[in-house]
């Protein structure tokens, strides 16, 4: 390990895209549906994607939240859940 890189736990990360992961760090979005059943367990990382949802809803969703979908963080990981 170089000494640029975090000593993170081995907790798995779940990519979502903003302001998806933005809104489910603020509370305001409790359900995540996924493909793959994922089990229960532990914390876990989540992780803005690079790149944000252009959907309609997403939209509006950051618009209603007082979000700037432009100024939301990409990229990296952007916190843990439980």
């Amino acid at each position: 390990m170089s000494p640029a890189e975090p000593d993170l736990p081995n907790h798995r990360a779940f990519g979502i895209q903003q302001p998806w992961a933005e809104l489910i760090l603020r509370g305001l979005k409790t359900i995540e549906i996924r493909t793959l059943t994922v089990r229960p367990g532990g914390p876990f990382y989540l992780y803005a994607s690079k790149q944000a949802s252009k959907s309609e809803f997403a939209v509006e969703a950051a618009r209603r939240a007082g979000l700037e979908l432009e100024n939301l963080p990409r990229g990296v990981l952007v916190g843990t859940c439980h």
